[in-house]
């Protein structure tokens, strides 16, 4: 014997409306910013213009590679996506000590494979600054994407990196 269609009309809406309800249900609780850009400007005088935008997640980690420009030892600074749309600096390594580089500063140093470690740094980022230096390569790293900084910009000139 078939159901009465008044009755199978009303059941579909029901479960319409189940249906959304889960939906929305399954969306509470999350985080604004599940989900953001790393975005790489170019800063010039009053306009920035984007020439990069990487996908990253919340507590993803990023890491700017470089060699140190007098000293030539690699440096790696090791920043966090945090809850607060910033880059929070975690840690610095180094192969050695060399000028301007964090060293009996106060903040906690250890030393493993050959690399010095520096930790207990309060900095947050949003933006990060970056000029771009003619002598030495500058990466930014994501998950295994490589940025080449040199690729983006001449020398000298000046990125913004934020979390957007």
């Amino acid at each position: 014997m078939p159901l009465p269609r008044k009755w199978v009309s009303q059941s579909l809406v029901l479960l319409f409306f189940l249906g959304a309800f889960l939906i929305l249900l399954t969306g509470v609780g999350r985080h604004p910013y599940s989900s953001l850009f790393l975005n790489i400007y170019l800063a010039e005088t009053h306009n920035e213009i984007l020439l990069h935008a990487q996908k990253v997640e919340l507590d993803q980690i990023i890491i700017l590679a470089y060699t140190h420009s007098s000293d030539g030892t690699p440096v790696q600074q090791i920043f966090r996506v945090s809850n607060s749309k910033t880059l929070d600096l975690l840690e610095e390594r180094y192969r050695w000590y060399g000028a301007g580089l964090e060293f009996g500063s106060g903040y906690d140093i250890s030393y493993k494979d050959g690399w010095v470690f520096v930790t207990g740094y309060d900095r947050s980022f949003n933006p990060l600054p970056v000029r771009i230096a003619s002598t030495v390569s500058q990466v930014l790293i994501i998950n295994s994407v490589e940025i080449h900084l040199s690729d983006l910009a001449p020398a000298g000139s000046r990125l913004l990196i934020k979390l957007e």
